[in-house]
C-alpha cells in the first residue's frame, strides 16, 4: 500500500523501506537546493515513513513521504547523498527545531489575533450596515408615505 510510482521517471518509490535517519541532511531541490535535516521519521502502516525535516537556512518544517538518492535525481523533490551521507550533531538539530518552532508559534499567534481582528471588525460591521440599513429603509417609507399622503390629498381636492 506504501509503494509511490513517479509517472516521469516509472520509478517505484516503495515507502515502506526507510530511506534517512534522524539528523541526516537531505537536499530540497526546486528553484535551487536547498538543505535540511531530517529530525524525526515516523512510520505508519498506511503511509510508510515519513520524514519530518527542518530547513537550515531559515527556521521552518517540512514533511515528506519520498526521498530518493541524489544519483537519482530527477526534478523537483527530496533528495539524500547516499555516497557521501551528511550528518549533524543532534544539539544542532535541536536547537534548528526550537527556532522554527518559536517561529511557527509565532505565526500562529498572530495568525489568531487577525482572525479576531477580522471577527471584530466583522460584526462591527453587521451592526453598524443593518443599522443603516434600517435607517435607510425607514428614510424611504417616510418619504414613499408622505407623497402617498400628499398624491391622496391632491385627488381628493380635485373632487
Amino acid at each position: 500500500m506504501a509503494k509511490s510510482i513517479s509517472l516521469f521517471t516509472g520509478r517505484v518509490h516503495d515507502t515502506n523501506n526507510q530511506a534517512v535517519k534522524e539528523n541526516q541532511v537531505v537536499i530540497l531541490n526546486h528553484t535551487s537546493m536547498a538543505k535540511w535535516v531530517v529530525y524525526k521519521v515516523e512510520h505508519t502502516p498506511k503511509w510508510g515513513y515519513t520524514c519530518h525535516m527542518v530547513s537550515l537556512s531559515e527556521p521552518r518544517f517540512n514533511t515528506a513521504t519520498i526521498v530518493a538518492p541524489l544519483r537519482e535525481k530527477f526534478g523537483i523533490g527530496w533528495y539524500y547523498d547516499d555516497e557521501n551521507p551528511e550528518f549533524m550533531d543532534a544539539f544542532e538539530v535541536a536547537i534548528l527545531r526550537q527556532q522554527a518552532q518559536q517561529k511557527a508559534d509565532a505565526e500562529a499567534t498572530a495568525k489568531s489575533k487577525e482572525n479576531e481582528r477580522r471577527e471584530q471588525v466583522n460584526s462591527i460591521d453587521d451592526c453598524s450596515f443593518n443599522s443603516t440599513l434600517s435607517n435607510t429603509i425607514i428614510k424611504q417609507v417616510t418619504v414613499m408615505l408622505n407623497e402617498l399622503t400628499v398624491a391622496k390629498q391632491l385627488t381628493l381636492s380635485f373632487f
